[in-house]
């Protein structure tokens, strides 16, 4: 009886509430990847990420608890004629979209077939054809869900994004897709309990943990770019003895199959290189901006180097010497929301960004308090709630996610409220 009323009460908590669904995602996120399977050993972890973990995690409720309890929400005035007008601008922003999906499909990106077309897409139709899906999945919220009830037809149009997106190899508009579709339904159509909520969490993080499993057990190893040689040990006096320790290092994690290192691989992979860039600023200085100025290459002329290419060059240069790779050549690395602040400006970046993160969210969702069962307001928090919980694990370091996020701030304010 107990349990079933403990349940009871659960299931009447707004679980995508600023409160719970960001903080609840950090804990999980970092809590199961401390089952490391000897990784931690293996990559010579030295710094501990509690204390960034537990700062940013104060700033971002501190900063949901402010505004909250202050009702804070932001108010643009406008003419009564330019309200309304971000649906036919969505629709711009749809044509753009398709037409850089169309050239993508027409060279030949098909990412879902090559690993190496996946790993290296074409940086400006990645950030125009991401409009389409961003536009897409906005429309189809507002014309199947807040006009009109048909939620038939808005799961079929979830469909057809998710395997558009899923062909050319892009998994995180999938998840962020799949996220803000949930929690949309949640507002607007029904409340998802506490138990169906991690249910679904459960299912999603297993379903996206198995796909980069089974991309990784069947890569080609006749490809180069898939090649796991490991560079040479440069102490040539210790070589025998670093490379014996390597050895062993692999054998124990080994010990646990391939499908159970799986499951949480991505999240000890995050916690192995917000460690590393601990580390790497300690002993050469924060970046100072050089890690979020590269969010622009996809717009500049010339070669660029991508964030997440920084990124994996910082953390390797730290393990190469001693015969290990943290990323593989010609890779990248995701530097979690958390890495992606404290390169550049260590704890205070992590204090400042997760504070933003929390004073938009909060906004976003006072608007939502102040307007009807279904709305454009709701849409917009859904959207940026999910991208920033999704930045957890990638960094918040694609332009095109950056535009969406402002997109949907503004015109939330702007918008007409039902």
């Amino acid at each position: 009886m107990k349990i079933r009323h403990t349940l009871q009460e659960l299931n009447r908590i707004d679980m995508f509430s600023p409160y719970l669904f960001f903080p609840f995602v950090i804990f999980i996120y970092f809590a199961t990847s401390l089952f490391d399977f000897g990784r931690f050993e293996y990559f010579d972890l030295t710094y501990s990420v509690a204390p960034v973990v537990l700062t940013g995690f104060l700033s971002y409720w501190l900063m949901v608890w402010i505004v909250r309890s202050k009702n804070w929400r932001f108010t643009i005035t406008l003419p009564d004629s330019l309200r309304g007008k971000s649906i036919p601008l969505l629709f711009l922003l749809a044509g753009v979209g398709l037409v850089a999906y169309i050239l993508l499909i027409i060279s030949g990106q098909i990412g879902i077939f090559d690993a190496e077309v996946r790993r290296n897409p074409n940086p400006s139709l990645q950030f125009f054809s991401a409009m389409l899906w961003f536009a897409a999945l906005y429309l189809g919220s507002w014309f199947f869900l807040v006009k009109n009830r048909k939620i038939g037809a808005f799961l079929l149009l979830l469909i057809i994004l998710i395997g558009l997106f899923a062909l050319i190899g892009y998994i995180t508009p999938v998840i962020v897709m799949l996220f803000t579709a949930i929690i949309v339904f949640h507002y607007m159509v029904r409340p998802i309990e506490f138990t169906w909520f991690m249910t679904a969490l459960l299912i999603v993080g297993l379903t996206f943990s198995m796909i980069g499993f089974y991309q990784l057990s069947t890569e080609d190893p006749s490809n180069p770019l898939n090649s796991r040689d490991l560079p040479e040990v440069s102490d040539e006096l210790n070589v025998d003895q670093i490379e014996e320790r390597n050895a062993l290092l692999r054998a124990k994690m080994e010990e646990t199959p391939d499908v159970i290192r799986g499951i949480n691989y991505k999240n000890v992979t995050g916690h192995v290189v917000l460690s590393k860039l601990m580390e790497y600023t300690d002993q050469e200085g924060y970046l100072l901006g050089d890690l979020h100025a590269s969010i622009l290459g996809p717009v500049l002329p010339g070669e660029q180097i991508m964030p997440r290419k920084l990124v994996a060059e910082l953390t390797n240069s730290l393990s190469v010497e001693e015969g290990i790779y943290i990323t593989r050549p010609g890779r990248t690395t995701s530097p979690t929301l958390f890495g992606q602040f404290y390169a550049d400006f260590g704890y205070v970046g992590v204090i400042l960004g997760f504070g933003l993160a929390g004073f938009l969210i909060t906004i976003l969702y006072n608007q939502t308090r102040q307007v009807g069962e279904r709305s454009y307001q709701k849409i917009a928090y859904a959207f940026v709630l999910t991208i920033f919980t999704v930045s957890l694990h990638t960094g918040l370091l694609d332009l095109g996610l950056i535009f969406m996020i402002l997109f949907a701030f503004v015109t939330s304010t702007v918008e007409k409220k039902i």
